[in-house]
Parts: structure tokens; C-alpha cells; sequence
């Protein structure tokens, strides 16, 4: 999962907990055992939403390189 956002000003409202529910759903229903998701070092926030979904960390190392700036 990569650039999963919700604007400002509709946080808090369950968009993002449904976005995965629903993902969530969709991939068990193909038999996908398993779903990883990234998220930038430090992002607290998001940190603490996908902890209160029930995801931990993976203790894997995600390598990546810039090719064009943002």
C-alpha cells in the first residue's frame, strides 16, 4: 500500500479506516494472506491509525531510490 492520503480536512471522519476495510476485504476474497504497507519514518500519525487497524511492524527493511525529485 503506497500513497494512501486523506485530505486534512476529512480526517477523523473513517474514510481511511473504510479505504482499508474495504481493501482489506477485496484481498482476502482473491486469497491474498497477507497485505504490507509503508509509511514514512516518523509519520506518528499515520503510525498510530494503522496500529489501531491492528497492523504492527514487519521488521523488514524497505529500500528505495529517488529517480526524479519530488
Amino acid at each position: 500500500m503506497n500513497y494512501l492520503a486523506v485530505s486534512p480536512g476529512h480526517r477523523g471522519h473513517g474514510h481511511g479506516g473504510a479505504f482499508m476495510a474495504e481493501a482489506e476485504r477485496l484481498l482476502v476474497g482473491i486469497g491474498c494472506p497477507k497485505l504490507n504497507l509503508q509509511v514514512r519514518a516518523g509519520n506518528e500519525g499515520v503510525l498510530a491509525f494503522y496500529d489501531a487497524l491492528g497492523y504492527e511492524p514487519d521488521h523488514t527493511v524497505s529500500l528505495g531510490k529517488r529517480l526524479i525529485a519530488d
